[in-house]
């Protein structure tokens, strides 16, 4: 009886699992895996571009 328990409850859980896999793919979730190494290099960038856009409007009120 024991056995039946731990056989049904393991082939529950991986379905459970096999469930969840399929939910993330077809949600995207490892549509672009190598995505996520360039990630941060584009938010430095974007960050930068701020920076630079605040020293120019600094500038301009500098100059008024």
């Amino acid at each position: 009886m024991l056995h039946m328990i731990l056989l049904f409850g393991s082939l529950a859980l991986g379905g459970l699992f096999l469930w969840f896999f399929v939910w993330a793919v077809r949600g995207g979730q490892f549509k672009d895996p190598e995505e996520a190494k360039y990630l941060m290099f584009r938010e430095d960038d974007d960050e930068e571009a701020e920076f630079d856009a605040q020293v120019k409007r600094r500038e301009q009120c500098k100059t008024k």
